[in-house]
């Protein structure tokens, strides 16, 4: 291995508790994406509408479900 040149025991300690991963994956054409939302501001103008009087669609889901924190000790 690397032999290190100072002993610092608290680097990487806060980066060993919010580990991040990338997930891609492939989507048909009929799904609205974040993306074309983000892009798109005629799009996010409807969806926004929409959201705010039904409270449905794409909006309503933050992505949050796709994240997580694990602690690794």
């Amino acid at each position: 291995g690397i032999k290190p040149l100072l002993n610092l025991p608290s680097v990487g300690e806060n980066l060993s508790t919010q580990p991040y991963a990338y997930l891609p994956f492939f989507v048909n054409s009929s799904f609205v994406t974040v993306d074309e939302i983000e892009q798109n501001s005629t799009l996010f103008n409807e969806l926004f509408q929409e959201w705010s009087d039904t409270g449905t669609g794409p909006l309503v889901l933050s992505g949050a479900p796709q994240l997580g924190n694990i602690r690794f000790n």
